[in-house]
C-alpha cells in the first residue's frame, strides 16, 4: 500500500500493470474491531487461520468458487456483488485460513 494509506499497516497487495489487485494480504486481530475481524473471529473471539486473510482476484470466479467448495472449503460469507460489478466470497480452507475470492471490477475500461 502507498505510504500514508489508512490501512497500510494491516493490508498490502500485489497488482498487475493496470492496478488490478491480484493478491491481497490482510492481517487482523481482535483489537482492531473492524467488521472483517468480527466476522472472521467468530463466536470464540479467537482469530482463525493464524491471523491472515488472503485475497485472490481470479478470472473465472464461478469456476474457482465452485471448485473450492467441491474440494471441501467452507463458505464464511456467500457471494456478494459490489456496485463496481465485482463479485466476492469468503471461504475457509481445511487448515482454517480464510480466503477472499474476487472477480475484480467488471466496470473497468
Amino acid at each position: 500500500m502507498e505510504p500514508g494509506h489508512p490501512h497500510c499497516q494491516e493490508y498490502d497487495r500485489v497488482v498487475d500493470p493496470e492496478e488490478r489487485v491480484l493478491v491481497g494480504i490482510h492481517a487482523w486481530n481482535d483489537e482492531t474491531g473492524t467488521p472483517v475481524d468480527r466476522l472472521l473471529a467468530g463466536q470464540r473471539g479467537s482469530v482463525p487461520g493464524r491471523g491472515v486473510l488472503l485475497t485472490f482476484t481470479v478470472d473465472n470466479f464461478d469456476g474457482v468458487y465452485t471448485r473450492a467448495l467441491e474440494m471441501g472449503a467452507q463458505t464464511v460469507e456467500g457471494v456478494e456483488e459490489s456496485p463496481d460489478g465485482s463479485r466476492a466470497a469468503i471461504i475457509r480452507d481445511a487448515d482454517g485460513y480464510c480466503i477472499l475470492l474476487s472477480s475484480g471490477s467488471q466496470n473497468s475500461p
